[in-house]
């Protein structure tokens, strides 16, 4: 993978993975885990999720307030971060639901000493990425708290997400820029 400067400061990644997916599964769902197995891979390698508490995976259609993100963990490691043993946040009644995926920095050092046993133990052919994530941290026995304020998904919550709440840290699905920039300002 490379990595290297892009709009603004954000930091990009190219993979080698083929970017179609098909849909499928119990739930007709999108089968996209071989790309975030190797997007996952790529992050391992260049290691500076070590410098950071946490690691977010963020989907492109989600609006992320980090001001909420910060306030909502500092409810999930009180003994300070270098204390904070390995979790990841559940935000979909106690499981992990694809479009903010957060983990503590002890569970991203697991998941990299032991990703190669995520992906020959975890049967992710007819699973998409955050269900197969939760199956990995669930192996690893990486445990999730659950954190329902961060995230609202019209998917989940059955209504469109806007206007988007001053609760919430994270808003899904936005593929418009009009509604994607009003949930920001209303946020």
């Amino acid at each position: 993978a490379s990595f290297g400067p892009s709009a603004k400061g954000i930091e990009q990644a190219n993979i080698d993975a083929y970017l179609f997916t098909p849909r499928g599964g119990k739930y007709y769902t999108v089968l996209n885990s071989p790309v975030f197995i190797k997007a996952w891979h790529a992050v391992f390698q260049d290691g500076r999720y070590r410098s950071y508490d946490w690691t977010f995976k963020l989907d492109a259609d989600a609006v992320f307030v980090p001001d909420r993100v910060r306030a909502l963990l500092s409810h999930h490691c009180v003994e300070g971060p270098e204390d904070c043993r390995a979790k990841y946040l559940a935000n979909f009644g106690g499981d992990l639901h694809g479009p903010v995926e957060a983990l503590s920095r002890k569970a991203m050092e697991r998941y990299a000493e032991q990703e190669k046993r995520c992906t020959t133990e975890v049967d992710y052919s007819d699973k998409g990425e955050d269900w197969y994530l939760d199956l990995c941290m669930e192996l690893l026995e990486i445990p999730g708290e659950e954190e329902p304020s961060l995230l609202s998904d019209w998917h989940v919550d059955q209504g469109f997400p806007s206007p988007c709440d001053t609760m919430h840290a994270t808003f899904h699905p936005f593929k418009v820029w009009d509604y994607y920039y009003r949930c920001l300002c209303e946020s």
